[in-house]
């Protein structure tokens, strides 16, 4: 079994429950923060069960690669919000960092982001900026970069190790 795999089967941390004993909100914590490798920190749940709340976290920073870091729900169980974030950032390039829908479905407003920096779809696709076709293409890039200028606690730094051990 694969170290993700595992990590998705550790119980949370701390969980809270409504009187009649079902699911309030999951977290999976590490000194305190909300942290999981390959899987939700926070999962916050209507009292029908569905989860209304979800975040992807890195030591308490919203951070993930291949999907939203954050969505939010309707009762229903239909997406509400979802927005993109790497080391706490909005950031996305196959679509927009940001999206809001409407109770149908529709979208009710997007938002594209690039390091946290609002752009135009136009902008984050033009040939001179020259970013990557998507989040992990992104770290790629960051690995060409100088990360001596990283903390060790670092998400982008965390997740490097856990990824590659070796180096």
């Amino acid at each position: 079994m694969a170290s993700s795999d595992s990590a998705l089967q550790e119980p949370p941390t701390k969980v809270e429950r409504y009187e009649d004993g079902s699911l309030k909100r999951e977290e999976w914590l590490v000194d305190g923060k909300e942290h999981r490798v390959g899987g939700r920190g926070v999962v916050n749940y209507y009292a029908n069960g569905i989860a209304s709340w979800t975040q992807w976290s890195l030591f308490g920073t919203p951070h993930r690669l291949e999907g939203p870091a954050h969505e939010g729900r309707w009762a229903d169980g239909s997406i509400d919000t979802q927005s993109w974030q790497v080391d706490g950032l909005l950031q996305r390039v196959d679509g927009p960092a940001y999206t809001e829908y409407n109770a149908d479905g529709s979208v009710k407003r997007e938002a594209w982001f690039w390091r946290g920096r609002p752009m135009s779809n136009e902008q984050i696709h033009a040939p001179e900026f020259g970013v990557a076709r998507s989040n992990t293409e992104a770290l790629d890039l960051l690995v060409g970069l100088p990360l001596d200028d990283l903390s060790p606690e670092h998400p982008t730094v965390v997740l490097a190790l856990q990824l590659f051990p070796n180096g």
